[in-house]
């Protein structure tokens, strides 16, 4: 075995393919000494810039993506190096970066884009001077992050700095692996969280209950392997902490991770690289129930992304996270959105500096312990790599209340590129990506979903006023494509096996847009199952009655779309009752209310010729139980109407 292990880091590319990025850096380095020809030391620069940029090192990230360009080591690098000028705040010469990469070839639509954030980002640049920024103490060569609120007069953070648990090295990074640790709010003597919960495996980011007694955090760990970041809680006993355990049932391969409890503990939002997703990392919400957690959702299309989605902190109805897709400073910045009078999430904010910076800025918190000074409106901590004591550093922010000035004619001064360079890049673009469910049984379609995965090779028609358009989808279930401002379209996907759907969406006004925009919208294909009865959700009778009540609508209305949709199917509409009353009475009356739910298919254009209908009454139970046992729960599951595609 150490035979193998040696040879496996014989070179840079050994090191870097098996993710030991600390140790390819060196091996890379004197490889590029020694190449003689531009081609290869053009290739080595530009795999020492990505090892430099997986350990979080701008500085020398910058430097090798330039030698990169110095040694033509491809198009693409110019992409690259742009975005390392923009995280070290040097937007004019990541403008003329990402202009080069799109003349050699690049995404028009992403450099647009970046374009516009960094003349955005050279606006939002100047600090606003009611907030103070200053570094915690605690802070040391190594990283500390992602600090949270316990009990009002500590912080918790993770850090990998020296002393945390195990004696090994983490190879990514070359530093030890992170534990969580504790301190004043000051930043003075943190000490080593619980024993119970650090481990010789990567600890970090977590979060608390309203009453500090459950711990939620991420832990890196696998038998096996790659390290996969899980989503771990503890309950406190006593002075010290439960053995952590798995939230909900997690998937193979993928990370979980970064936790934040929301509406009084009752949801727990996170971020993951799920497939399901529609970025690199996205957030995710899970619902606490009486025997659990519910398994995952995404959080809506306005928070998520085609980027990384990370870092969720919450304090009230508002949630605080980072991204390095909207536009931004550089690399992560932190937004915010709160759930408005409709329960919905409001289109986030970026908070502009001096909280974001150029550098990665993330995980928000707010301190509204007792003892706030009058004068500050709002106080808290923040994570960040700019430049400060080591790679993340935890920053203390206040914002105070700046005493009313008199009015005095100001002289602004004109930015290299002006305001209204903004307002004339004014594209929108729409980002659509054509997902399947996953169930829990995949020969079940009334099984749970666990899921949604991109289809690839998706056949998908734009109608506009403007004409039709087709694409194909990529191998992530994806298409982009440039949009008309003010104009409907309907976009319809389809693809072998599956059943084909469509969605609506109109583009907002070009006076409504301060910049280019990007619309993220998501087709989701249903499988196709010939004969097999498939359950229509919120279809509700009241008692030994049969007309179709205003509730039970939505779902029908759903069915007729997707008739719509797909005009060569046809359907046998099923009604069943439960167990109670006569068997004779349950039959009829579920023949009528099968009747009545093709009818209403009928009054919503669909032909009666696709349609027709059947009761079964009682005589085929879902759940089967005695009669007088059953629960209501078991009675209403066998309550139900369904659909059947009849094969052809």
């Amino acid at each position: 075995m150490s035979c193998i292990a040696a040879y496996q880091i014989r070179t840079g590319q050994d090191a870097f393919d098996l993710k030991q990025y600390a140790k390819a850096i060196p091996l890379f380095t004197q490889e590029f000494e020694e190449a003689r020809d531009k081609e290869t030391k053009g290739r080595t620069a530009f795999l020492l810039a990505k090892s430099y940029e997986r350990i979080n090192d701008d500085i020398n990230t910058l430097k090798w993506y330039e030698r990169a360009v110095e040694y033509e080591a491809g198009a693409e690098v110019y992409k690259y190096l742009a975005d390392a000028y923009k995280k070290r705040e040097l937007y004019d010469r990541a403008i003329k970066a990402y202009e080069i990469w799109e003349k050699e070839g690049g995404s028009m639509q992403e450099s647009r884009k970046q374009i516009d954030s960094c003349k955005k980002a050279k606006l939002w640049l100047k600090a606003d001077e009611s907030v103070v920024i200053e570094q915690l103490q605690l802070n040391s060569p190594a990283a500390e992050y992602a600090p949270v609120m316990y009990d009002d007069t500590y912080i918790v953070f993770s850090s990998d700095r020296p002393g945390s648990t195990g004696n090994s090295v983490y190879e990514w990074t070359g530093t030890q692996f992170s534990d969580l640790y504790i301190s004043s709010k000051s930043g003075a003597d943190p000490i080593l969280f619980d024993d119970e919960i650090n481990t010789e495996h990567n600890e970090g980011v977590a979060c608390f209950n309203s009453d500090f007694t459950e711990l939620y955090f991420t832990r890196c760990y696998n038998d096996t392997g790659d390290d996969f970041c899980k989503l771990l809680w503890s309950v406190r006993q006593g002075t010290g902490w439960s053995s952590p355990e798995a939230l909900f049932e997690m998937l193979p391969e993928v990370n979980y991770g970064h936790p934040t409890l929301v509406e009084g503990d009752s949801v727990l939002v996170f971020s993951s690289n799920d497939p399901s997703g529609i970025g690199k990392y996205d957030l995710y919400y899970t619902v606490r129930e009486e025997d659990g957690w519910t398994l995952p959702d995404l959080m809506p299309d306005q928070i998520n992304s085609e980027g990384n989605e990370q870092f969720p902190r919450s304090e009230g109805d508002t949630l605080y996270y980072s991204s390095d897709y909207l536009p931004g400073l550089g690399g992560l910045d932190i937004f915010k959105t709160y759930l408005n009078a409709g329960g919905e999430w409001t289109t986030p904010v970026n908070l502009k500096a001096p909280i974001n910076s150029g550098a990665d800025d993330f995980s928000l918190i707010v301190d509204r312990s007792p003892g706030q000074q009058q004068q500050i409106e709002l106080k808290g901590f923040f994570s960040s790599s700019r430049a400060g004591t080591g790679s993340d550093d935890i920053y203390r922010f206040s914002k105070y209340q700046l005493e009313d000035k008199e009015e005095e004619p100001v002289v602004v001064e004109e930015p290299e590129e002006e305001p209204s360079n903004i307002d004339e890049a004014k594209a929108v673009f729409l980002a659509i990506r054509v997902v399947s469910k996953q169930y829990a049984d995949p020969d079940d379609p009334n099984s749970t979903v666990i899921g949604k995965a991109p289809i690839s090779n998706a056949p998908v028609k734009i109608a506009s006023p403007s004409g039709l358009q087709t694409f194909d989808t990529d191998g992530q279930g994806r298409i982009i494509m440039d949009a008309e401002h003010a104009t409907a379209y309907k976009i319809s996907a389809t693809s072998d096996g599956y059943l084909s759907s469509s969605r609506d969406f109109k583009t907002p006004s070009k006076a409504s847009l301060s910049g280019s925009e990007t619309y993220n919208i998501e087709v989701v294909l249903d499988k196709i199952y010939y004969d097999k009865e498939i359950v229509l959700d919120d279809i509700f009778y009241d008692l030994n009655k049969w007309f179709i009540r205003d509730d039970a609508k939505p779902s029908l209305d759903s069915l007729s779309f997707l008739m719509n949709d797909n005009p060569d199917i046809s359907i046998v509409l099923a009604s069943h009752t439960d167990c109670r009353g006569r068997p004779e009475f349950n039959m009829e009356l579920s023949d009528r209310r099968a009747q009545s739910a093709v009818e209403y298919l009928v009054s919503t254009g669909i032909s009666s010729s696709r349609l027709s209908y059947r009761g079964f009454g009682e005589s085929k139970l879902r759940v089967e139980c005695v009669c007088q046992l059953c629960s209501e729960e078991q009675h209403q599951e066998n309550r139900r109407t369904t659909f059947t595609i009849v094969s052809q």
